[in-house]
């Protein structure tokens, strides 16, 4: 089982495209409309399609699919889309008028491109490299000239061309629409709890990513100096620092500056007020 997942304007966030490539996790490609043709990109991660997707501008149509390799070894080249053209090629990228994304299997797809393979009637080379059902559909519809027979082969299908989408089958039967993204299927969502403890979990893992290293290496070093003699504690290294005036001076470059103390204001000594002296026992006379 894999899912197409397609819109405009509206794109699927982060967590919606990692469920999705949960579960489907055998690779990934998406296509997109330009004046030029439909460019396509293939054996792509979730989060390298969510940055392309951001890079889109709000009116550029757009198809994603993660694939569930059913039948194909899950290789880079047999992700979708497949160009609907001659050798239908196995390219990771390139610019074409029609591209092809399939959701579901073909049982009978071998019988069909045998058939045509041993038809008198067509003088066709079988392209090289590795095959699966997706990639025989986009090449029987090249040799057709026309995607009619994708009314009439099991599955869910989607063909980008310069114009926009058409979905097969045509009423739309089996794909949903919601806040306008199409998509082929939702079982993904059930890996949405799982991604969001993932993700919840991601920046504390990547803390000990760094700091485990780190601490390793320290450790081996105190064992290797133990072992020979030369253990030294932190407490020994930290007062070779303050002992070492080189050091001393870098740490006091690279500590945050002070601001200057201020020299403290004078106080002016206020002149003390001469005390009236008085004579005891010293009696006026009376005239």
């Amino acid at each position: 089982m894999c899912v197409i997942i397609s819109g405009t304007k509206k794109k699927p966030n982060i967590i919606e495209l990692l469920a999705a490539e949960d579960q489907n996790p055998d690779g990934g490609g998406m296509a997109w409309v330009t004046r030029q043709g439909v460019q396509f990109r293939k054996g792509l991660t979730a989060d390298e399609i969510h940055e392309a997707l951001g890079r889109l501008p709000e009116t550029t149509r757009w198809v994603v699919h993660f694939r569930f390799a059913t039948v194909g070894d899950p290789e880079a080249g047999l992700c979708h889309p497949f160009p609907i053209e001659e050798g239908t090629n196995l390219d990771r990228r390139g610019c074409v008028d029609r591209a092809l994304f399939h959701n579901g299997t073909v049982p009978d797809w071998k019988k069909r491109l045998k058939d045509i393979t041993l038809d008198p009637t067509f003088e066709v080379s079988v392209p090289g490299g590795e095959w699966s059902d997706s990639r025989g559909v986009a090449w029987l519809l090249a040799l057709n000239g026309s995607i009619r027979a994708l009314h009439f082969i099991e599955g869910k299908f989607l063909v980008i061309n310069r114009r926009g989408i058409q979905i097969f089958p045509q009423n739309r039967t089996g794909w949903t629409e919601e806040d306008g993204i199409l998509y082929s299927n939702t079982y993904w969502r059930r890996r949405i709890p799982a991604i969001i403890t993932e993700m919840d979990a991601r920046p504390q893992q990547e803390e000990e990513q760094e700091v485990l290293p780190f601490l390793e290496e320290r450790q081996r070093d105190y064992a290797y100096a133990r072992t020979h003699g030369g253990a030294r504690s932190l407490v020994d290294e930290a007062l070779d620092l303050l002992n070492d005036g080189d050091a001393e001076a870098a740490a006091m470059d690279l500590a945050p500056p002070q601001e200057e103390a201020k020299p403290k204001a004078k106080r002016k000594k206020k002149k003390k007020t001469p005390k009236r002296k008085t004579r005891k026992g010293l009696k006026l006379r009376q005239k």
